[in-house]
């Protein structure tokens, strides 16, 4: 964290976000990705996959948000709000959704984990997302 809190304040352009804001919203959402990841290769390995396919897609659906929305917030020096605003948005949902489709199979706690990371990152970003418009 402090190595990418001193990348943020040494880029040329600045950023409108405050650093260590910024810094815990890009670790957060490729965290966040990491885990759904993870999540959906550990649902994958349960006997009863079956049960686990809209929880595996959604794993997949949410770490790839997840992902993006960790790249757009890195692109410290050409953020398009518009764009970022809708990722934002985007991540917010997909986390959400996620999380409680994970909260259904407590009997597994790689979903028990994934849903808890989900709801954190679905908060952060929902922080980020009240930032946006303050941007110039």
């Amino acid at each position: 964290m402090e190595r990418l809190k001193k990348l943020i304040e040494s880029h040329p352009a600045g950023s409108a976000f405050k650093t260590e804001e910024l810094a815990s919203a890009i670790i957060e959402c490729y965290s966040c990705g990491h885990i759904c990841r993870t999540c959906a290769d550990a649902c994958l390995s349960e006997e009863m996959v079956k049960d686990l396919v809209k929880c595996i897609r959604l794993n997949q659906d949410c770490a790839e948000i997840c992902q993006t929305a960790g790249n757009m917030l890195s692109r410290i020096g050409s953020i398009n709000e518009d764009a970022l605003r809708e990722q934002l948005r985007a991540c917010v949902a997909a986390c959400d959704i996620c999380g409680s489709e994970c909260m259904l199979h407590k009997e597994h706690e790689h979903c028990m984990i994934c849903a808890d990371k989900c709801f954190e990152c679905r908060d952060v970003c929902e922080k980020m997302l009240t930032e946006v418009p303050t941007m110039i």
